[in-house]
C-alpha cells in the first residue's frame, strides 16, 4: 500500500526504522556515560597478575563490569574459583528482577528473541527498554522487540566493547594513572 502512487516506503519498513532510529538517540548518552567505565576493566586488569587472555575473554563471558571487576579482584588474591562464582552470581542476582520485570512486555516474543533478550540485557538495555515499553508508545510486541534489539545491541557493541578496548590500559600503562 506504501508503494501506490507515488507512496514512500512501506508501512512494515517504517515500524522497523522507527524503532531503530528511537533506539539510538535513546542508547547514545548511555554511552557517553559508560564511556569511563570501560577504561576501569582495563586498570583494573592492568594491576593484577592475571593472564592477558583470561582477563580480556572475562568481559564477554561475564558480561557484567561488576561481576568483571570482582571476579578479577578476587581471582587476583587467589580466591577460590566457587567464591569468585558465587560472588559473580550474587552480583548478577539483579538480572532476574530486570527479567521479571520485563516479562509482561516479552511475553508475546517467540521464545528464540526471549533468549537472545537475555543475553542482551545489561542496566542501561533494562533502564532504557521499561522506560520506553511502559510510556504511552509502547507499541506492539513486535514493535517492542525491534526496540529492545536495536538498543541492546547497540549498547552491548559499545559498552561490552568498551570494555575490551579498556584492556588497553594495560598496554599504555594507565594503572599508574588510575591504580
Amino acid at each position: 500500500m506504501g508503494h501506490l502512487a507515488g507512496g514512500g516506503v512501506s508501512t512494515a519498513t517504517q515500524a522497523r526504522a522507527s524503532a531503530v532510529t528511537r533506539a539510538s538517540p535513546d542508547a547514545i548518552p548511555v554511552v557517553l556515560a559508560y564511556a569511563p567505565f570501560g577504561l576501569a576493566p582495563g586498570a583494573t586488569l592492568a594491576a593484577t597478575r592475571i593472564p592477558p587472555l583470561i582477563a580480556w575473554s572475562s568481559s564477554p563471558l561475564l558480561f557484567s563490569g561488576a561481576a568483571q571487576l570482582l571476579a578479577v579482584q578476587l581471582l587476583d588474591t587467589g580466591t577460590s574459583v566457587a567464591v569468585v562464582v558465587l560472588g559473580a552470581l550474587v552480583v548478577n542476582a539483579r538480572m532476574l528482577l530486570y527479567g521479571a520485570a520485563l516479562a509482561p512486555y516479552t511475553a508475546a516474543w517467540p521464545g528464540r528473541w526471549r533468549w537472545l533478550g537475555a543475553y542482551l540485557l545489561i542496566d542501561p538495555v533494562y533502564a532504557l527498554a521499561v522506560n520506553r515499553f511502559q510510556g504511552r508508545d509502547s507499541g506492539t510486541a513486535r514493535d517492542r522487540l525491534r526496540y529492545y534489539l536495536a538498543v541492546g545491541r547497540y549498547l552491548v557493541d559499545r559498552v561490552d566493547g568498551a570494555d575490551r578496548r579498556g584492556d588497553a590500559a594495560r598496554r599504555c600503562a594507565a594503572h599508574v594513572a588510575a591504580p
